[in-house]
């Protein structure tokens, strides 16, 4: 017999199918992963573009927000401050007179990109009207979305002229205790748009470095006559179409002007050619294909390739040689598959930089804690494809280069201050090393933004 049980009368409640509520945490600068994707958000915020310096005001728990005070001391009352943020102006600055007072109130409202979430009592300064510096004040904020990560729409007074209260924007800047820079461009690309200070000025260094790679590459090594990249420095034109496909497949048609001008080259379909190399897996960037792709090259002349001028293959150009794999893979082919072409072959020869010293006598060091790294090595240095074979079998003595080549395709963070200093001399590079090198920086300088988030 049970020693106790319910009475008939007893009345169990059923518990309730609630949804759980997502419990408010107080932030400033958000960035929430469960909700749509940024660019798509950015896509719908309406307005007109309006240039700001935005002062999102750090909230501190179980404490109210306030507006700025020249009286609060900095403990009291802190700030976060984004440069260059951009609202979108619905409703341009209006005048609202108030009878009581006897003041005129100029306010206004705008959308906010879903990158911060704004709060009453934030600040920003700007232009507008009369071109004078203002200081305003955010009085009003409004959700537009019911997803997690959402866009608002503030509406603003405006408080003061820096010109006439100009202690108010300092007493503003003194409770700043860190700075964003804003790049709606990176939504595009993928990366956030806020960017600590130390961060904006690495990504912009490197955005100039990108593009002064892009018009060095195809400035020097561009021949009109073949259309093409031709290696330099060699006793014939030759070309490496893997490395040519690698190139234009990472940089955009509006790089440069000779981009759209450079002809695809026909390759028979070789399936030898087909095979995957370095420049395939620095596309997947997957460092398991590191022992299974072709490792050695020489150059072929193209008098075995197709000969048919209706194709405009490889023969029917001016090009003598092109790159092929040495050992290609035989292991996968049937009897009725192509043979591995044959015929004279050549091998690259050194080359200099533009004072004429050559690869060899070019010495290019980077102090590490644990001695001097050498930067590049010749391309030539050994009988492997473009990097030598410490790269291939993963082994010590790499050069810099061939450290973040490894760190790239093991999805690894690339540090951005030795990616500046590698590319710092570029230019007094041999030329070979500049033509195989410089390709392979781009792909890993663009990574590099996009890795710099705030």
């Amino acid at each position: 017999m049970a020693i106790a049980r319910l009475k008939p009368t007893t009345f169990q409640p059923p518990k309730d199918n609630l949804p759980e509520i997502r419990k408010n945490v107080i932030k400033d600068v958000v960035v929430d992963g469960l909700a749509e994707p940024l660019d798509q958000l950015t896509m719908f915020v309406d307005g007109t573009p309006w240039t700001v310096t935005y002062y999102s005001q750090i909230k501190v728990p179980d404490n109210a927000t306030m507006s700025l005070d020249t009286n609060a001391s900095g403990i009291q009352q802190q700030y976060q401050k984004i440069e260059n943020f951009e609202l979108r102006v619905t409703q341009g600055l209006s005048q609202d007179y108030d009878s009581t007072s006897g003041l005129t109130r100029l306010s206004g409202t705008s959308g906010v990109f879903p990158i911060i979430t704004p709060i009453i009592d934030d600040m920003f300064v700007a232009r507008a009207g009369t071109d004078r510096l203002g200081i305003y004040r955010v009085n009003n904020v409004e959700r537009t979305s019911i997803n997690l990560k959402s866009a608002h729409v503030i509406n603003y007074t405006l408080m003061s002229f820096v010109d006439e209260n100009p202690l108010d924007l300092q007493n503003l800047e003194e409770k700043v205790i860190r700075t964003y820079f804003f790049d709606k461009d990176r939504v595009i690309d993928g990366g956030f748009p806020l960017l600590k200070q130390e961060d904006h000025d690495a990504y912009f260094s490197l955005e100039e470095t990108y593009r002064s790679i892009i018009d060095f590459y195809f400035d020097t090594f561009y021949n009109p006559a073949m259309q093409a990249l031709v290696i330099p420095g060699q006793t014939s034109h030759i070309l490496d179409i893997s490395l040519i496909e690698f190139l234009l497949s990472i940089v955009e048609v509006s790089d440069h002007p000779v981009i759209l001008k450079h002809r695809r080259f026909y390759n028979d379909n070789d399936p030898f050619m087909e095979q995957n190399n370095l420049w395939d897996m620095l596309l997947r960037r997957d460092a398991r294909m590191l022992s299974e792709i072709n490792q050695k090259y020489h150059y072929i002349a193209v008098s075995s390739f197709n000969r048919n001028s209706w194709i405009k293959g490889l023969a029917f150009s001016s090009v003598k040689y092109v790159a092929y794999p040495k050992n290609p893979d035989l292991s996968i082919r049937t009897q009725l598959d192509a043979l591995v072409k044959a015929g004279m072959t050549i091998e690259l020869t050194p080359t200099v930089n533009r004072s004429g010293t050559p690869s060899s006598g070019i010495i290019q060091s980077y102090p590490t804690p644990t001695g001097n790294m050498v930067k590049i090595f010749p391309v030539l240095v050994d009988d492997y494809y473009v990097l030598s074979q410490n790269f291939y079998t993963s082994v010590s003595g790499l050069s810099l280069l061939e450290k973040l080549v490894l760190q790239f395709i093991r999805h690894e963070a690339i540090d951005p201050q030795e990616l500046s200093a590698l590319l710092s001399d570029f230019r007094s590079w041999a030329r070979l090393e500049q033509f195989y090198y410089l390709p392979i920086c781009l792909m890993m300088v663009k990574q590099c933004r996009l890795e710099l988030y705030s």
